[in-house]
């Protein structure tokens, strides 16, 4: 990381500085789709709850509504995060395994016959 002058020398923190933030004896850094998921979560909710505070100027019902989304939004993206991640890894083992039959069979009288599903060509 460059240091800038314009970046106070104690506001600029290196990787190797950085502390890891464990919950449950994970660190959360590590956690595949973990930021994405909370900081979607975290705009949303606001935007919810400013959304909710504009239109009915009641600020519990305005917090209540910020936290369902933030909940909600949270919840949803990580889950489709998840499944994305895991279908692309499939998919990619898929395509390691096609293409190390093609190699082992290219050359032979048999010849490679390539069969990959349309699943796997996103167009």
């Amino acid at each position: 990381m460059q240091n800038d002058s314009s970046v106070p020398a104690a506001i600029v923190q290196r990787e190797e500085d950085r502390k890891p933030v464990i919950i449950f004896g994970r660190n959360i850094a590590e956690i595949p789709c973990f930021r994405n998921s909370f900081l979607y979560g975290i705009s949303s909710g606001i935007g919810g709850g400013l959304l909710a505070f504009l239109f009915t100027s009641r600020p519990k019902l305005a917090m209540h509504c910020a936290m369902t989304t933030y909940f909600n939004v949270t919840i949803g993206y990580w889950f489709y995060c998840r499944y994305t991640r895991d279908r692309d890894h499939f998919n990619a083992i898929r395509m390691q395994d096609i293409f190390q039959n093609v190699a082992v069979m290219e050359g032979t009288e048999e010849g490679p016959e390539i069969v990959i599903d349309k699943e796997l060509i996103d167009v």
